[in-house]
């Protein structure tokens, strides 16, 4: 055995392309993050309570005669990730670090959104924990770069079509008249 080598190897942040395509797109990059925020909520120790996070507490059930038991929904339960999805989903979350350091958080914030279900991203909700009072169209735009940074790096320098990439609001919703 090698002293002061470790076994333990970093997972490559590269990985192919999805399947039928030759580079990674930006709806692609958004979906692999969304899938790894999915994978770390089903992570053991992710409940998110610091307290009694390692209690048995996941084992009781409501009965139904508890106060509020009527109005829960049967919690989803935690079915253990592969070998495979830990590695893609660490690989994945190391993606992050494409991303300029201000707008990491951004990004996050956004995923996290996704994750949770919602079709589109709230940017005016992503303007308190951002600090932003003004500029959730801002936030919408320094959001695209970040993805098309990852999808750069991860395509060896080619950029992505412009396409792929979330189309900016109508001008009409903004509040601004439209020259005919």
């Amino acid at each position: 055995m090698n002293a002061g080598r470790s076994s333990f190897q970093v997972p490559s942040t590269i990985l192919p392309p999805p399947e039928g395509s030759d580079c990674w797109g930006y709806g692609d990059v958004e979906a692999a993050l969304v899938e790894a925020l999915q994978h770390w909520r089903r992570m053991p120790g992710s409940g998110g309570s610091p307290f009694a996070a390692d209690g048995p507490w996941h084992l009781i059930v409501p009965d139904w005669n508890d106060w509020g038991a009527h109005d829960r929904e049967a919690p989803m339960p935690r079915i253990p990730l592969t070998r495979d999805q830990v590695s893609r989903m660490q690989a994945v979350s190391a993606w992050i670090m494409f991303v300029p350091e201000r707008d990491r958080r951004l990004v996050v914030l956004a995923i996290r959104q996704l994750a949770a279900g919602a079709k589109r991203i709230d940017w005016i909700k992503i303007r308190k924990p951002m600090g932003v009072a003004l500029g959730a169209d801002g936030l919408r735009m320094r959001y695209s770069r970040a993805i098309t940074a990852i999808c750069v790096q991860l395509n060896g320098g080619r950029r992505v079509k412009s396409e792929q990439r979330p189309a900016a609001r109508p001008a009409q919703s903004l509040g601004q008249r439209v020259k005919p």
